[in-house]
């Protein structure tokens, strides 16, 4: 996921869609819409990317998910 996406995610801004790794094609709300969840839950969402080029036996993106606890 390019650095620009994430930070946009990060802001709230610009909901994209890109063709995924098998071809398949999204909405671009997924990750806006479990943030919300998440987020009236007190939990949140954050995303760590590692492009191909740059790290090519660590690349792909981690998305984790916090929830907070009692």
């Amino acid at each position: 996921m390019p650095a620009d996406m994430i930070q946009n995610f990060i802001k709230g801004q610009n909901i994209e869609s890109r063709v995924g790794t098998n071809d398949e094609i999204g909405t671009g709300f997924g990750l806006d819409i479990a943030r919300m969840i998440m987020q009236s839950m007190g939990g949140d969402i954050t995303i760590e990317s590692h492009d191909k080029e740059s790290f090519p036996d660590t690349h792909g993106t981690k998305v984790s998910i916090h929830i907070r606890t009692a």
